[in-house]
């Protein structure tokens, strides 16, 4: 496999820690992006994707829910788990975002449930043939997805300068 440019090993690299953050297994990703599983293995370890994984598992919901949580325990006089000050800035920060800007996490959460189910369809192929349509398939989808997100994050940085 010849060596690649460091912008190509960038974006490989990127690729690699994003589908391993959403549950995708590290030899399927070799697959994917089409690197060695040695090389994807050191990047895992160098790029710590166990502690990214654990982070992004953690939905806009789930935090949603314990704000929330944190405030019903102040108003029943209990300890919140969340820091009080914390709890609040968070909140803040949600109510700061405009309505459209609230649907760009549940529109990267759609993504991502898609091209995590073609992945899991790319895992679970029992031929070579099924392996290889199910992994040209993701390629085309995450292609595409990749230029939704890049789209939609470019407009909301737009509209907010």
């Amino acid at each position: 496999m010849p060596k690649l440019s460091k912008n190509d090993a960038a974006k490989k690299r990127a690729q690699a820690k994003e589908l391993f953050v959403k549950g995708i297994s590290l030899d399927t990703i070799a697959e994917i992006i089409g690197i060695s599983i040695v090389t994807l293995r050191r990047w895992a370890k160098d790029d710590d994707y166990d502690s990214a994984r654990a982070v992004a598992t953690l939905s806009v919901s789930q935090m949603r829910r314990t704000i929330l949580d944190a405030f019903v325990d102040l108003q029943n006089g209990r300890t919140p788990k969340v820091n009080p000050d914390a709890a609040s800035k968070l909140a803040a920060a949600f109510e700061k975002l405009s309505d459209r800007r609230k649907l760009l996490p549940h529109l990267f959460e759609a993504y991502e449930m898609l091209t995590d189910h073609l992945a899991r369809q790319v895992e679970e192929a029992r031929s070579r043939k099924e392996k290889e349509a199910a992994l040209n398939f993701l390629k085309m989808v995450r292609t595409a997805t990749d230029e939704v997100i890049a789209r939609a994050t470019s407009d909301q940085v737009n509209q907010t300068h």
